[in-house]
């Protein structure tokens, strides 16, 4: 028997020549993770989704650019009063991995849109969220945070009235994380005796070092309890991100590790000169803008990796990426706003995160 499918009218178009950072404002903020996009007279034109955006970006377009060469123009859509059993709608969104169907009149003008989880009467359940390891390298002394670091050790850093360990905490348990795993090793007892004041809910494991082993040394203690993909990283970074649409990005790619990236602008303040062969001016360019993916020390990696890890020795993660790259393995960049990226390693940031940091 057919049924009717419930749509919705909540707007979610955008115009085509919006830039790259207002769209992924707005996707940030949307539950659909996809966006209509529709010219002035509100015809369809095509749907642009962050794995489009990311696209781009890694494909060096400016942050500011427009998103009139990244979006799909072949979307898929549905006609008006087109009848069409839920069974079908259903599997049109799984077998195309769609979170959006637009609805269009004769004109192809766009009047309403279809999700998947809002048709009518059938039961589906909210993809379930990877109970993804979360690694986190809480060894380091933090000199750059000298004379404060002298006395706590750098996760145990007040922002907001709780230090940043606690936060780092918070934001991967609210997304389904429960079983972390803290490398400690400068003040380890400082950490340890604040940590097991904390709720219960947390499921910490400490892996002491007994010297500095890097930001990936200590991952060797660990191949035996991680089974599966899992999460790295510093105790002196937070991101806002979906680990959800993280954990898809890094399977599908078949990476061995991804990176989270921050796409970052800087511009030069002075005249920027190139000199030829000779030795003479060949151009000049007054103040440039220079665009720089920027790592923010986070990493979603393999259980694989663990074959890399040598055996009590100081080993960073970017030692394990040459070393990756070096055997032609899958490195892939997952790239974040850099507003979603809070970094509070040294006095300047720190500093800056007191008065505008918000979670």
């Amino acid at each position: 028997m057919k049924k009717n499918i419930m749509i919705q009218n909540k707007n979610i178009k955008i115009n085509p020549n919006i830039s790259i950072k207002e769209t992924m404002k707005i996707l940030s903020v949307t539950i659909e993770k996809c966006l209509i996009v529709v010219d002035k007279r509100n015809k369809l034109l095509g749907t642009i989704t962050d794995g489009d955006l990311r696209r781009g970006l890694l494909k060096n377009k400016k942050i500011n650019d427009s998103i009139n060469y990244l979006y799909n123009k072949k979307p898929y859509f549905l006609l008006e009063n087109k009848k069409i059993e839920e069974k079908k709608i259903k599997k049109i969104f799984i077998e195309k991995k769609l979170s959006v169907i637009p609805i269009v009149n004769n004109r192809k003008v766009v009047i309403d849109y279809l999700t998947l989880g809002k048709i009518e009467n059938i039961n589906i359940k909210n993809k379930k969220i990877p109970k993804i390891d979360i690694v986190i390298m809480a060894g380091g002394k933090g000199t750059r945070l000298d004379p404060f670091t002298l006395i706590l050790p750098k996760p145990l850093i007040p922002i907001k009235e709780k230090p940043i360990i606690i936060h780092i905490l918070e934001k991967f348990y609210a997304q389904g994380s429960k079983n972390f795993y803290l490398s400690v090793n400068y003040k380890k007892n400082i950490i340890k005796s604040y940590l097991d004041t904390v709720s219960n809910k947390y499921n910490l494991n400490f892996i002491e070092e007994k010297k500095p082993l890097g930001t990936a040394g200590s991952l060797y203690f660990m191949k035996k309890l991680i089974k599966n993909n899992f999460i790295l990283t510093n105790c002196d970074t937070l991101i806002d991100l979906n680990i959800n649409d993280l954990f898809d990005y890094h399977v599908k790619s078949k990476n061995l590790v991804t990176l989270i990236v921050a796409k970052t602008n800087y511009k030069f303040k002075y005249g920027s000169c190139i000199m030829d062969e000779n030795g003479f001016l060949k151009t000049i360019e007054e103040k440039p803008k220079l665009s720089f993916f920027a790592n923010t020390g986070m990493y979603i990696m393999s259980k694989k990796i663990f074959d890399y890890i040598p055996k009590n020795k100081k080993y960073d993660a970017t030692d394990l990426i040459n070393d990756l790259k070096n055997d032609n393995k899958n490195i892939g960049l997952y790239v974040i706003d850099e507003k979603k990226w809070i970094d509070i390693g040294d006095w300047s940031e720190y500093k800056k995160v007191k008065t505008a940091f918000e979670i």
